[in-house]
């Protein structure tokens, strides 16, 4: 079935969680046949029951032009089905034309992942190019059959649009030329905002940067104007990501973060700094591996991590490593990127890490990404779950990698990652009230107008400076408005929640924690607010102000054992 995600984000993966780009560049196919000779092979973890029924991911690219030609002769099928009421032959041949669909989607991950194996790669960017057309021309034409069907009086609709949500169906009944054409303007901005390759912080490189932002900000509004908003914030905020907090509460969270989080950071980091003073070079050594050696799935850090579940979550995690659904590139010119997708010909999620984002802690966030998603398939889940899923299983990994490695070296391993999740909380709380400004201002058409709202925000942030510059903090924003624009709040609040699993199990013990991220990544209802998940699970709300003053409390209790 076409996707909420498909139908609102089209020009990018169909779904994708978790598409981070590193501060730090700022301020596996594990298969039968390497289809990527850039890519490393992986090797498998053992697995301890039988795989899921299903054939792992090919990546393989081999789009054609038949390909099309097959699709669109399977629609006009479908099609006369609906125009001579056949109604006992529309489901037969709407599922013919969507599994084509879906292999045209799926060529065209292929293709964008290739891509962000290696920017450089011009036949790569073609091929990219070359299958986004014929994707979004079949978008377009299956868009206009699956509308002429639900306009009908066919009994058959009810049964292929059953288990579409009111949101699919408003965007099916939105969507038109003008949409599509809109969405596609934005991800040709999103190629070109690529195409400058790594950041410079040249004038010149970001004055390039803020003329794409400045197109991509007016084709966001001209889109979300056909959904009946005034803002593309509040649209993507509410359609897209399923957002359901209010202004009030994004204010209270801001003035949180800027009151208690920024200066929790500094004392964190001072701390860090002082700890990691004190290492020697043995330690130093084991540190630095933790944090920047590319992890391999044999490493006995997270083969014990893996082991200490459930057999049932160490078989959607371990499905990772044997299912073909690991990528990474080792090319220079690959994307900063980390993401999990969702391949809806495979029925099967998918993780690659681009370049520099191949160190142990990475593959462990999206590993949780990759178990929920496993277990919940295409379920419309609120991203900001799906982000606690992932910044969940760092925390509960670290917790279990405590006693297992020299603890001088774990006190500051722990101190990094608890300094990087309260700067996410930060910076990303920052993107978030820069976009809000940015999309509620008003017509924005000067690179001095978008220069004079970051100034605004920025300043609102009293030594932030103490994370990174204001012109790396300023280019790194620009950047992510463009490539996940809206997102960044999921990750701040997220993050928050998180932390809890590490202060619940150095409290309550391992095992109750791991008891509630089970329940999260597996047993969450489908459907439900990020709120009613929290509450369900015995979760805090990241909105309520005593939240981070009790994780504090509890961090503080932890180091000062």
């Amino acid at each position: 079935m076409l996707s909420n995600k498909t139908l609102h984000k089209a020009l990018s993966l169909n779904i994708v969680l978790c598409i981070i780009l590193s501060t730090l560049t700022l301020l596996s196919c594990q298969s039968d046949k390497n289809d990527f000779p850039w890519l490393k092979e992986t090797e498998t973890i053992q697995e301890t029951l039988p795989p899921k029924e299903a054939s792992p991911i090919n990546f393989e690219y081999t789009l054609t032009d038949s390909d099309p030609d097959e699709f669109y002769a399977l629609l006009k099928t479908l099609e006369d089905h609906i125009d001579n009421k056949e109604d006992s032959s529309i489901v037969s041949a709407n599922n013919k034309a969507e599994d084509k669909f879906d292999y045209i989607g799926h060529q065209y991950y292929v293709s964008q992942i290739n891509y962000y194996s290696d920017l450089d790669d011009d036949d790569a960017y073609d091929a990219y190019v070359y299958s986004e057309e014929i994707y979004m021309d079949a978008y377009e034409e299956y868009l206009y059959v699956l509308k002429k069907l639900y306009n009908s009086e066919l009994a058959s609709k009810n049964e292929v649009f059953a288990d579409w949500t009111e949101a699919e169906i408003k965007s099916l009944t939105v969507s038109n030329k003008e949409v599509i054409d809109l969405e596609e303007k934005q991800n040709e901005l999103i190629r070109q905002y690529l195409e400058l390759g790594a950041p410079e912080l040249s004038e010149e490189w970001t004055i390039a940067l803020e003329k794409i932002y400045l197109e991509y900000i007016d084709a966001s509004q001209k889109l979300a104007s056909h959904y009946g908003y005034d803002y593309y914030y509040d649209y993507a905020a509410n359609e897209i990501y399923q957002r359901q907090n209010t202004k009030e509460q994004r204010d209270n969270f801001r003035k949180i973060v800027k009151e208690q989080i920024l200066p929790f950071y500094i004392e964190i980091d001072s701390l860090y700094d002082e700890k990691r003073a004190l290492l020697n070079t043995e330690q130093r050594t084991l540190l630095s591996s933790l944090r920047n050696d590319t992890c391999q799935p044999e490493n006995e850090y997270l083969v014990r991590y893996i082991n200490s579940y459930p057999e049932k979550m160490q078989i959607y995690m371990n499905y990772l490593f044997n299912r073909n659904g690991l990528l990474y590139s080792e090319k220079s010119g690959a994307h900063t990127a980390a993401f999990t997708g969702y391949s809806y010909y495979y029925d099967q999620p998918f993780v690659f890490l681009g370049n520099d984002m191949q160190d142990l802690l990475t593959l462990v966030h999206e590993l949780g990404h990759y178990t929920a998603y496993y277990h919940f398939s295409d379920a419309k889940l609120p991203y900001e779950t799906g982000e606690t899923h992932s910044q969940g299983n760092e925390w509960l990994f670290l917790y279990n990698l405590n006693g297992k490695i020299d603890q001088d070296v774990y006190d500051v391993f722990m101190l990094r990652r608890l300094r990087s999740g309260l700067e996410t909380i930060i910076i990303c709380t920052l993107v978030d009230e820069y976009e809000e400004k940015i999309f509620t201002h008003g017509k924005i058409d000067s690179t001095e107008a978008l220069e004079d709202i970051w100034i605004e925000v920025f300043e609102g942030y009293e030594n932030i400076e103490a994370i990174s510059t204001a012109e790396e903090l300023y280019a790194y924003t620009q950047q992510v408005t463009i490539e996940s624009s809206v997102y960044y709040l999921n990750y701040a609040t997220s993050e928050l929640v998180a932390m809890t699993f590490f202060t619940v199990a150095s409290e309550d013990g391992y095992g109750e924690a791991q008891k509630i991220f089970t329940d999260l990544c597996l047993e969450t209802p489908v459907g439900v607010s990020f709120f009613e998940t929290l509450t369900d699970i015995g979760l805090p709300d990241p909105y309520q102000p005593d939240t981070f003053l009790r994780t504090k409390d509890a961090f503080k209790a932890v180091l000062e054992k």
